[in-house]
């Protein structure tokens, strides 16, 4: 069998890094290099990689390597402004994102990683108009809804909602951008919404950590209210009452005691396991979009189709 040409190591370097094969990927882009030291897709797919392993300055220099033999690559400059963000390098990361605008001005991936550049540079109104613009150009991609989401996060929740949700439309197994949408909707008091969003985002990815603690204090601000905490302190003052009565006095006071505290624990208990269950049972009408992705990645977790 004949060694695959160019555009056959391009492809497999393409697929391999959809996969998250890195590896592979970084074989197959080498490949392609070796066969075409010139070639745009080689050097970017390889940037891609470097990229996502952390290797910032492998990543400009592959990066470079390829504007070097295509200068008006919009794509190489953009991953270029990826690479020098990545290392702190704001100003010549903004210079490149802006060389990629200047070369494909009606391409929404230049606006998106301008955006991204912007922001970290602390530069939020234009990072924005660079979100809005990618969204404008682009409106299907659910990257693009994410990031304008986050930008519109602090000073507008309502707005970034609603990008949010266009976002879970386009791929609900983003579990960043749940926990996000939960942040949105604690910020307009929609603390049980906010919960699920919450959970949705920890049972989907149990690795994320600021999900799993905004998951906890969220289900303790729920558990934790009135009728909940009030029935526990006033069951567990009741029960030490009885206990001290019972120390002195009969067999049956004691067991008084101790029924009381059982009591205590499954009044708890129930009142928890009501508020959790009525909550979703109504977010099913409220919110039907929510409700479906965490009845779908709970019926997923259960079955063992989600990593662990």
């Amino acid at each position: 069998m004949s060694a695959p040409g160019l555009q056959g190591l391009i492809g497999r370097a393409r697929a391999a890094l959809d996969l998250g094969r890195l590896d592979e990927a970084e074989r197959a882009a080498r490949g392609a290099l070796a066969v075409d030291p010139a070639a745009e897709e080689g050097h970017a797919l390889l940037a891609r990689v470097q990229l996502q392993r952390g290797a910032h300055d492998e990543a400009l220099r592959t990066a470079e390597a390829g504007i070097g033999a295509t200068p008006d690559s919009e794509w190489l400059h953009r991953l270029r402004a990826l690479a020098l963000s990545a290392m702190g390098r704001g100003d010549e990361a903004r210079a490149a994102a802006d060389e990629a605008v200047r070369l494909a001005p009606d391409l929404a991936p230049a606006h998106y990683v301008r955006s991204v550049v912007l922001e970290a540079m602390k530069a939020l109104p234009e990072a924005r108009e660079s979100a809005e613009r990618a969204v404008e150009l682009d409106p299907e991609d659910a990257s693009y809804h994410a990031q304008l989401g986050d930008l519109c996060l602090a000073r507008d929740p309502a707005r970034a909602e609603r990008h949010y949700r266009e976002s879970l439309a386009l791929d609900p197994e983003r579990a960043a951008t749940l926990n996000n949408l939960g942040v949105a909707l604690n910020a307009q008091k929609r603390t049980r919404d906010a919960a699920l969003a919450f959970r949705s985002a920890v049972i989907l990815d149990p690795t994320l950590t600021v999900a799993k603690q905004n998951t906890h204090a969220s289900v303790r601000k729920l558990a934790g209210g009135g009728t909940l905490f009030a029935v526990a302190i006033g069951v567990t003052q009741g029960a030490r009452l009885l206990e001290r009565i019972g120390r002195g006095g009969s067999e049956s006071l004691r067991w008084v005691a101790l029924a009381v505290v059982l009591a205590g624990a499954v009044a708890t208990w129930g009142i928890w396991f009501w508020r959790r269950t009525a909550g979703i049972r109504r977010l099913a009408e409220t919110d039907p979009q929510l409700h479906a992705i965490y009845v779908r990645l709970e019926a997923d977790r259960k079955a063992g189709r989600l990593r662990s």
